[in-house]
Formats: C-alpha cells, structure tokens, sequence
C-alpha cells in the first residue's frame, strides 16, 4: 500500500528534545515493521503518527493527505548518557498548531503505549547467542 501525504512549507521549526523512553518506544515501533514504516492512530487528538526512518509526522484525522508538524533530524548520537533526552527539530507547517503541539508529545506517548498493549506479539525476536567457533589454527585465548 502506498500513501502520499504533501508537506507544505514550514511555518515554524524549532530545535528540542524527546525523553529517551519515547525515542527509544519510537524506534521500537520502527523495528516491529523491520524498517517499513509504522501508523500510529492517537485518537484522543483524531490524528495520525505516521513514523519512517527518518522521521514521525502527524496527519490529521480530518485533512487526512496533509503533513500538519513534523519531528525529524534525532540526534542520538549526541547524547552522553542512554537516558539522556534526545534533540530533534520539530516543523509546523500552520500557525494555529500551538495548543496541538504542546499536548502532541503526551497524548503519543499513551497512544503508543496502547498500540504497543493491542499488539504484545509483533515485538521484534530475542537475539540468539551464536557460539564463536576459533578458525584453523587459531586456538582459544
């Protein structure tokens, strides 16, 4: 299935940050569609997560091809500590999104949490341990 969403141009980009368990929840997402990417309904706001690689965007449930704000460009990397909050910028693309943007980070943290309850069986498999096995010659440390 394909979906084509159209992003204008943004109004409004701001540099901030996420707490590490939402990034971390994020990426867990991203990883149960091994790379494809993952939707996300938050129906206490009638919008829709739509999260890839690269970035989240959020569609509203009423104006359903349109891209209304944007979280793109984490940067991990630049945390020194695994709990440490993780920036990103995020882009709004209309000037009437402030009270939507500031119950967004909230309201998709639970609509996450209750994706992640709807579907306990679709988290990604425990590794396995492989036992290394020395090469010809080479004997153990």
């Amino acid at each position: 299935m394909e979906i084509w969403l159209e992003r204008g141009t943004p109004v409004v980009c701001r540099n901030l940050s996420l707490p590490a368990e939402l990034y971390r929840r994020i990426r867990h997402q991203l990883a149960r569609q091994r790379g494809r990417c993952a939707f996300i309904p938050i129906r206490s706001l009638q919008y829709l997560a739509v999260i890839d690689d690269e970035e989240v965007v959020f569609v509203d449930g009423m104006v359903k091809h349109r891209i209304e704000i944007a979280w793109r460009r984490f940067q991990p990397h630049r945390c020194a500590r695994l709990g440490d909050p993780v920036p990103f910028e995020e882009c709004r693309y209309s000037p009437q999104l402030d009270p939507l943007a500031a119950r967004l980070r909230g309201e998709f943290g639970q609509a996450l949490a209750q994706h992640e309850l709807r579907h306990p069986g679709s988290s990604p498999a425990p590794g396995d341990v492989v036992p290394l096995i020395p090469r010809k010659g080479q004997g153990r440390p």
